[in-house]
Order: C-alpha cells, then structure tokens, then sequence
C-alpha cells in the first residue's frame, strides 16, 4: 500500500483500510495515525463496525505488560486466530510502545516473519512520534513492501458523525448495537457511576463498586485520559491495603503510566496477601508481574529473583505450559547478563518440555535461543536507539552493490534506515567521505516524509563522522541537533549517548569544565535507566578527565567504578584499558609525593575484587609504562 495524502477524508480512509483488509490474501502491517492520538480508539471502532457491515471480522487485542515479550505476545496472536479474523488490530500499541521503552518494537520486528506467515494483516494505530521509531528501530519491518502508512487528518465531532456511526452512538437497544464487548462495558459502567454520584452514595462504596472495575476497563482500552481523570479523582477512596482489586487494579493504572516503582509496591503488597491466603496460582502471577516489571527497570537480578519464585510455584502446581515460558524468560535474562551457559541450560529446560508437550512452534523458537547463546555474541552493549550496522540486508552491501541493496528493502522509497546502515558500514571501514554521503541522504529523506524522530539518530551519527575527522565545532553542531529532537519527543534515554559524545569533544578541546558537565548529564541518565554499561563508559571517562585534572582521588573512584562493571559484561578490552589507566594513575600519584613505595598497600585497599587486585600487582611487578 502506498502512503496517503492528508486531504482525503476521514470516512474514505476508514473504507480504504477496510477494503484493503477485504482485498489482500497475505499478510502485511497497515499503520495508520491521527491528531491526537486519543482518536486511534475511535478509529479502530469504526474499522471493525464498518467491516462488520461487508461481513468482514477484524478482531482486537489488547496488550498488557507481560504480553510484550515474544512468547507471550505470540501465543496471544495464535488464539485470537483461531477465530478466524480477516484481520487483527493490536489495538492498544500507542501505550505497549511507550511501557515497554520501546522494547515491543524491536520484539514485533524480531517476528515479522512468523506474523507474515499467518497470512493475516495486522493493524496497528499510534502517535506518529511512535510510527517514526517504528521506520527508526524496525527498520526490516518498516521496509517492506507489504507495508503501508496512512494518516488521518482529523477525527469527526459527534455532529459530524455520520447515520451510521450516530446511530451506534445513541441507540438505546444494546442488545444489537454492534459496539465490541470492552465498549459495551465501559459503556454500562459509566451509567451506573453517573446514577451512583447523582445519588450521593458513600464514595468508599462507589470506588470499590464501580470505580475500580471501570478504571480496569480504562486501561484496558487504552482510555488513558479517562483513566488518569478517574483515578485522580476517586485515589484517596482505594482500599490500597486488603482489597485485592483495588490493588491490582491500581497497579494496573501505574503500569500504563510507566511508574514501574509504584506498580511493584502495590504488586508486592499483592504477594504479600497471595501469600497469606495460600493461594499459589495467583501469587505466582504476580511474582511474574514484578519479574517484567524489574526487568522493564533493567534491574536484572531483581527480575530473576522473581521469575526463579515463580517457577518453583508452577513446578508445585504441575503447571507445565507456564513454567517452560518461565525457564525460557529466565534463559533469556541470563543471556542479557552475557551468561551463556545458564542461558543454555534454561532454555534447553524450556526445550524439554515443548518437545514432551508436542509444541512445535515454541520448539523452534527455543532452538533459536540456544543457537544465539551458543554463539555467545560479543556485543556488550545495545543502545536501543541505534541500528545493529550489519543487517542481513545490509552485511553484503560494498560500493559495486548500492543499488541492488537498495532494491532488496525497496528501491527508491527505502526508509532512511537502509542509507543510515550503509553510512555506518562505511564508518566502520573508515571511508568517512562514503559514510557522510550516506548519512545526509537518510537526513534528506527523513526530512521529506517530516520524520523528525529519526532525524536525531542520523544527526548523531554525523556528529561521531565529523569527530572521528577532528572538526569539533561540525561534530558539536550535529550533536547539539541531535539532543534538541531528542528532548522536543523528551526522549531521555537516547540524551544519554550525545550527552557522552559532547563531553568527548569538549575534552578533546581541552574544556574540562564543559566535558564534566557533559559527563555528569549523561551519568545522571543512565543511572536513571539503570544502564549499566552506559555508566561504566561515562565512569571510565570521567576518570580520564579528573586525571587531567590532576584529581587523583576522584580519579580513582571513577576508575573502580567502571572497572567492576566491563568485568560483569565480559568486556576484556575496555577492562584492561581501565585497569592500565588505573595502574598509570596510581604510580602517577605516589610519585608525585614520593609514596611510590606503598602503592603495592594501596592497591590492597581498593574496593576491587581480590582477582583485579592480584592483576594490578602483577602489571606493577612487571613494569609499565606511564
């Protein structure tokens, strides 16, 4: 499908998307966005009555936070299937993409192919600050030919509503009005509390009553407005201590809020009494919950600790369908800490039980984790706002072969992520002319389609070129453009990564004070994410300008910081860069007040491993150059 103009109206666009569903034989992802977003509810009610009326079925699912991880989100695609559904609409994606950091995106991109293969297309209805990190980070996805983007201009006020539509709106029969089981409830239920108020009843009564199950409902929706308005005004009236809904449901509410803390204390208090009541099955749910939600926080052994509860309850329980997905989440956790073998041994636990229960599909998706950990990738870091430079699309590309590459995601309508993949191929061979050309035509075309997002990440990328050529004041430009996108879509994250470039150009420039503050901003975000790895880079840094500096003790705190952290990620490289820098400092500074004797005392002294320690001594006993 190609992209629409904005001027075709909003009834013509709902047809198109309906006849294109009635049309295609094959599978494919039809994205669709409005102004606001608010409006995607009302246009995916619209797509499923209109198909409803040409005896189409379009069937919606609804995401929660446990069902964005690939196997969950697989097996939830299977059974709405086996209705049979011309179509599904992943109804409330919009949210699914900013709970999970963007994780589903690059989860949806990793299965295209098993979606494709179900011969059944996908709907999908968001922001078009979400479709442009769909071009930006599924880029093989966003690149087929089987994929099409419309926009819808404006959604129609109730007096613009046609017959048909009005009709559904106002008809007091609900038995045949053709609304979809969640808006018929939410329907009733907000009747009921507009009696309720109008009567004055005890607001405890009404909150436990109504207030919860349709604050559920919200949420389940994707009514976030409603939801936020709702649960402000009724808050101070949950019963957030015994009543279990109440929790759950509020729980609920902050998780698609994205205020994981508060979900995990209400989702521990939850544990809590699940304990209590002896009721096994609904606490291991919940210790599932508080596993993705430690994970969604990237605090990996928190999230182990969880799932590996929940699993000693379903080996209780004999539930053996949700344990092998529980050895396959904790394979999976194991893999991020770069720990191959426990990764293995979990997911050929998880392999065992799909072979027994004939589950072929799960089977092979196993099979495909243990061949990943077995390849034990060296990669130690993905920052989710880049692209892996070597796709399969892109890894064959060379100077003779542009074009064809092009042609095979698409010829001249490529997104821009195909010539930002070639720019960073070319960087990566040091043909810096090659990779700017590269880039600036990804700027161009971002620019054309008004793709601002993923201009952020090209202006970055030149940025690291105009460095890498020594001209500072190009690579601070493209930067300093780079982190205005990125905090006007107040993308925090990826502020991390530019912010730790402009401190290695101004150090480079030799303006301390400016790199420091750099430094520190970077710091201070990815602490708040909990990127690891990124702290250990902005440690090793900080380390090298306080060395300048000639501030030996903050010098050498930020060196043992780092150092502890590329030792947990087995980066060896960076590892023994820092631990050399470290020895260089520490003979630096007891030289400089005539201590040199004691560095040997020193060392013993740091808050290093006693393995690092016996490292240090070693490379002191054999001499290094400083």
């Amino acid at each position: 499908m190609a992209e629409t103009s904005l001027n075709t109206d909003y009834y013509s666009q709902i047809d198109r998307i309906v006849n294109y569903v009635k049309r295609t034989r094959q599978g494919g992802f039809l994205f669709y966005s409005c102004n606001p977003p608010s409006g995607i509810v009302q246009i995916n009610r619209d797509i499923v009555d209109r198909a409803q009326i040409k005896n189409i079925i379009i069937s919606e699912i609804f995401l929660s936070i446990g069902d964005t991880n690939n196997d969950n989100f697989l097996f939830n695609i299977r059974e709405i299937l086996k209705n049979k559904p011309r179509a599904v609409i992943i109804a409330n994606i919009d949210n699914t993409v900013s709970n999970s950091k963007n994780q589903f995106i690059k989860d949806i991109n990793n299965v295209r192919d098993i979606l494709l293969s179900y011969n059944t297309p996908f709907l999908m209805g968001m922001s078009e600050k979400n479709i442009s990190k769909f071009a930006n980070l599924a880029s093989d996805l966003f690149s087929r030919r089987d994929r099409g983007v419309i926009r819808f201009k404006s959604i129609p006020a109730p007096s613009q509503i046609t017959p048909h539509t009005q009709a559904l709106e106002t008809r007091e029969d609900l038995q045949i009005t053709p609304l979809t089981d969640i808006q018929l409830k939410i329907q009733l239920l907000e009747e009921q509390l507009k009696k309720a108020e109008s009567q004055d009843y005890d607001l405890k009564q009404i909150t436990g009553d109504i207030v919860v199950e349709l604050l559920g409902w919200y949420i389940k929706a994707s009514l976030l407005d409603k939801a936020h308005s709702l649960f402000s005004k009724y808050k101070n009236d949950f019963n957030l201590e015994d009543h279990l809904k109440s929790i759950k449901t509020a729980a609920e509410y902050y998780l698609s809020t994205a205020q994981w803390d508060k979900a995990i204390e209400l989702y521990l208090k939850s544990r809590k009494i699940y304990n209590k009541m002896g009721d096994k099955k609904s606490l291991a749910e919940v210790l599932v919950k508080l596993g993705q939600l430690n994970e969604n926080k990237n605090d990996l052994s928190a999230s182990i600790q969880f799932f590996t509860e929940s699993k000693q309850l379903y080996e209780e329980l004999g539930d053996i369908k949700a344990l092998a997905h529980i050895l396959n989440n904790l394979g999976a956790l194991e893999f991020k800490r770069k720990r191959w073998d426990n990764a293995q041994d979990y997911f050929q636990k998880s392999l065992d039980i799909f072979e027994k229960s004939g589950d072929i599909f799960n089977q092979n998706i196993t099979l495909e984790n243990i061949k990943r950990a077995k390849e034990k990738p060296s990669e130690t870091k993905k920052d989710f706002r880049h692209y892996e430079p070597l796709t399969r699309n892109a890894a064959a590309v060379d100077e003779n072969k542009k074009e064809e590459a092009l042609q095979m995601v698409g010829g001249i309508a490529t997104p821009a992520s195909m010539y930002l993949q070639l720019g960073q191929i070319a960087q990566q061979n040091r043909d810096f002319e090659e990779a700017k050309r590269n880039y600036l035509e990804a700027l161009k075309i971002s620019q054309e389609f008004n793709d601002l997002y993923s201009q952020a990440s090209t202006y970055h990328q030149l940025g690291r070129v105009a460095e890498e050529e020594r001209d500072f004041q190009e690579a601070k430009r493209d930067y300093h453009e780079s982190l205005k996108i990125k905090q006007e879509f107040n993308d925090s994250y990826s502020q991390s990564s530019t912010y730790h470039q402009l401190g290695g150009v101004a150090l480079e420039e030799r303006d301390l004070g400016e790199a420091k503050r750099n430094y520190l901003e970077a710091l201070k975000i990815s602490q708040e994410f909990n990127d690891l790895y990124s702290q250990a880079s902005t440690y090793h840094q900080l380390g090298m300008l306080s060395q300048e500096e000639k501030d030996y003790p903050a010098a050498l705190q930020f060196y043992t910081l780092a150092l502890p952290i590329y030792m947990q990620y087995n980066d060896t490289i960076k590892a023994e860069n820092t631990i050399k820098n470290l020895l260089i400092l520490m003979i630096t500074w007891f030289q400089s007040t005539g201590s040199e004797n004691h560095i040997t005392e020193a060392i013993d002294r740091l808050e290093i491993s006693g393995e690092l320690k016996n490292l240090l001594k070693e490379m002191l006993k054999s001499g290094i150059e400083v």
